[in-house]
This record gives C-alpha cells, structure tokens and sequence, in this order.
C-alpha cells in the first residue's frame, strides 16, 4: 500500500513544474508548404473548420514568416530556436550521393533542442512523419519514444506498408502506368502530356510525375496513419506530461489526392494571373517553379491550385481527429497547441508552382500560425499583427512548461501576444537563404510589414512598398523618393548580421 501510494506521488511530482504547477502537454502540428492564407477564415477558397475552431479558442499571428523558405532550414528553427546561419542547418539534407552541398543534421550540432530540453524535464517526446533534419532516432529524447508498433519513418507505423498491401488488394484498382507510393496513380491529362513531353529529358520533377488522382483512399494514405499513431501516444500517455510534434507532409508535392478529394474544387474557379510572368525579380526567374509552370501552362497551374486546396482540406480534418481525441481523453484544456508550416508556396504568382524560387514573396515567406494555450479562456480569436516568426516557437513552448530558455535562443516568447498584454516586440522580421556551394549565393530580406528589403549578393537589391504594392511587382529600389527607407532597413539588416553573428556581414556589408 506505502508502495502504490509513493509511486501515485512520484508520478504527481513528474507532472509538475518548477513552480509546483501541473505541467502543459504540448501539440506541434506542423504542415509543409502552406502558404499563409491557407485557412477558411482568412480566404473562403479554403475550407478548414477544425482550424477555424482552434483559433476562435486562442490567437492567429496574421504577420508570421519563417527564417528561410526551405525545409530542412526552417525546421532546423523550430529545435533550437535561432537562424539559420546561426544553427548551421543552411540547406536541405539531400540523401543522393553527387548532393552539390553536404547538410550535417541536427544531431551533429552543439545546441540545445527543444524535445530533448522537455525530456529532460520529465516529459515523454514523440515526433510522427516528416522530420528532414538528420537522424531523428539518435536523439535521446526519441530514443525510446516509441509505443509498439511505432517506429521513426514517414508513416510513424511498422506495420502500415502491410496494412496499406492488404487494403490495396481488397480495393483491386484499375492498373496505370505510373505509380505514387507503390500503388496506381492517374496522371492529370495535363500532367500526363507534360511528362511525355520531357520524356527525352533528364527534367524530372517530381510535379510532374506525381500530379493526379491517386488509387490509395484516405483511410490507407501515410499521413492518416501519421495522425493514427498521434491519436494512439495521446490516449496511452494521458497522465503524464507530453510532448507530440505531428508532421504531415502535404500540401507539399507530390499533389496526389484520392477521391472525393481530388474532384473537390472546381478548376475553373482557381485563379491565374498569366500576366504576371515576366514580373518577377530576376534572381526568381527561369527556376523549377516556373519552368514546372510554363511546361504546364494556366490549365496546369489550376490544377495543382486546386489539388493544394483538397489536400489543406484533408490536413485541416486530420488536426480535428487529433483534436477531438484531446477533448475525449480530458486533455485538451491543459495542451498547448501550436499550428504552422515550414515555409509558404507560390500558388501560381508569375507562373510559377511550388516553392522553388529564390524570391522572398509573401506567399514564400508567410506562414499560417494558430496557438492555444494551455486553460485558455478566449471564446473569440486573439488576432495579431506583430512581425513575430517560427524562431519563436521554441521559447514560447518552453515558457509555457515553465522551462528557463537557453542563452542560444534568438527569438522570444509570443505569450504575451497570446494573453493580448502590452509588451516592446521587435520591430522587423528577417529571413533569410544561404547558398556557400553557389561562390556564397546569399539573400537577406528584412520587412517592418509596410517595407520589405531584399539584399542579393549576386543580381539587384530590391524594395516593395507592400502598402501600395502588396503583389511585389515593382521593385522601388531606384526611386530616389525610397531612398530614406532603403538605408534604413539596410542599416537594420546590417544590425541583426551583427547581433545574429552573421558571418556574411564582413564579406557584403563591411568591405
């Protein structure tokens, strides 16, 4: 009897603080490629109702942009809470072997991560799907994450490939001559006559091989299984404190949904703008998302536009799965929970798809950022416009566990942002991309949200008025009525290099 009442009382104090508080669970629900107006209630072209519901009980950061607009970068942030540049995480880890660029990861880097921060702190830590920064399963905190069944891969199950086998040959679906995850896919005709058209090439991007309806239904795709094992952790860890980052892939490439998804939006409702195309910057132009989209033309980018749309649909439904069984086990009021993405898409601005352009437009750079708090009280959404970025993640789920944030940290706690509370923020956002195999290809962009600076150390500078240009189609650079404006956010950008230990600074700025 002693024993059982000792072991109740251990397990009360591991669900406490250092303030002797109950400790939050923390959801991290992240998408990839999701541009910044992907949400039903900032444009009705979307239809995201459990994401709607989640920021009408917490805050939306309408003016969030992330560090770089690459993948692995941007994720690199999320784990340690600083810049690119500063972290050493540049680049996208490539896994073929003749990779121009070798991208360590993070298990390789000297800083802090957040997940093994909270595992220290006597939390259970459980990462499901896309991970993109190294050798996840070498990390302490994911050592011995895993409940069985569950395992480090894509699909977050040892035996989803079986499950996925057993269903596809009850489904028994018609034969094609491409395939997306082992099974047919049907090639949108546009698709299809592009990818006969680069047959004699050595171009093969994965939009267009893999843009279409795919035979897998919902039920069997590796991102239900994703939610499945997050929905699975939650139920068996209830009790204890927990941390559960939830990574889908999509609306990211390959744009492939089964039906009723695939037919959902009607391609005549998508809008193109043809007339942008020979507007882009110069150092964005002829690059895989345009070349994609010149070889497809306006029909094509419709489809794709309208695909991205059934599959921002389908995440929006799997967050509400993982929701709904918060809520069924008692512990949604006591989650933090966060909702956001890597990095934007261009959605067919200048003819071009994807993100494989070396510009910093919005639809690039802005990301969709929803958070809950923990016990929170808001019955209607908390909207807010400071230029706050994903390098705040990190200390806002460590001030919420009541964790003291590591002198690495470069950004800050959006809290008091959550709790509306008058606070000095910063004043500019920075992003930025990092090229040292392109003779040191750099691009630095700073913006206050009205002015938007750009710095190229190969091709113009430029400078978008975003009040009166919000397309970024004129570059105002050389207008001397700017030039105030231009030594300003260049002074700023030279000021965060110095701060950030930006080693680029003496190479561009101090020659």
């Amino acid at each position: 009897m002693k024993e059982r009442l000792l072991i109740a009382f251990l397990v009360g104090l591991l669900a406490m603080n250092a303030f002797g508080q109950e400790k939050p669970n923390v959801l991290f629900i992240q998408t990839d490629q999701h541009v910044w107006y992907g949400l039903e209630f900032v444009d009705k072209g979307f239809d995201t109702p459990n994401l709607n519901a989640l920021a009408d009980n917490g805050a939306y950061f309408s003016n969030a942009i992330v560090t770089t607009p690459s993948c692995s970068p941007a994720r690199g942030t999320f784990v340690t809470g600083m810049y690119p540049h500063s972290n050493t995480i540049i680049n996208n880890l490539m896994t073929k072997p003749n990779a121009k660029y070798k991208q360590h990861g993070v298990e390789e880097i000297e800083y802090l991560l957040t997940e093994n921060i909270l595992y220290d702190e006597g939390y259970f830590t459980g990462h499901y799907g896309k991970w993109h920064i190294g050798k996840k399963k070498e990390l302490k905190c994911y050592k011995g994450s895993l409940l069985k069944g569950q395992s480090h891969s894509y699909e977050a199950s040892k035996n989803y490939k079986q499950k996925l086998a057993d269903g596809m040959e009850k489904i028994n679906p018609k034969p094609s001559d491409k395939e997306l995850w082992g099974y047919p896919l049907y090639q949108s005709k546009v698709y299809k006559e592009a990818a006969e058209a680069t047959e004699a090439t050595k171009w093969k991007h994965k939009g267009i091989l893999a843009t279409g309806e795919t035979s897998i239904p919902v039920e069997l795709l590796p991102h239900t299984s994703i939610t499945n094992e997050a929905i699975r952790t939650v139920k068996a860890k209830k009790g204890e404190p927990w941390m559960i980052t939830v990574s889908y892939h999509p609306p990211h490439i390959p744009w492939a949904m089964p039906e009723p998804y695939f037919s959902m939006y009607d391609r005549d409702k998508m809008k193109v703008d043809m007339s942008e195309v020979d507007k882009v910057h110069p150092n964005a132009n002829n690059m895989d998302a345009q070349r994609l989209g010149k070889l497809v033309g306006e029909e094509g980018i419709k489809e794709y536009l309208a695909i991205y749309r059934s599959q921002v649909k389908y995440m929006d439904e799997e967050v509400g799965r993982i929701i709904a069984s918060l809520k069924e086990t008692g512990q949604y009021e006591n989650t933090l929970i966060i909702f956001t993405s890597d990095h934007g898409d261009i959605q067919g601005r200048f003819g071009a798809m994807g993100k494989s352009l070396d510009g910093f437009y919005d639809e690039l750079v802005r990301v969709p950022l929803i958070i809950k708090a923990p016990q929170s009280q808001n019955k209607k959404m908390v909207k807010d416009t400071h230029q706050v970025s994903i390098i705040d993640i990190m200390p806002t789920i460590l001030d919420y566990c009541g964790i003291e944030l590591p002198k690495q940290v470069q950004g800050a706690s959006l809290r008091p942002l959550v709790n509306e509370k008058k606070t000095s923020w910063r004043k500019y956002n920075v992003c930025e991309r990092t090229y040292p195999h392109k003779n040191d290809y750099v691009c630095r962009m700073i913006t206050d949200g009205h002015y938007k600076y750009v710095f190229y150390s190969q091709g113009p500078d430029a400078l978008y008025d975003l009040k009166k240009d919000p397309k970024e189609l004129e570059n105002v650079i050389d207008n001397k009525k700017y030039k105030a404006k231009v030594e300003e956010l260049k002074g700023a950008l030279v000021d965060w290099m110095k701060e950030s230990n930006d080693t680029y600074l003496a190479k561009y700025f101090e020659m």
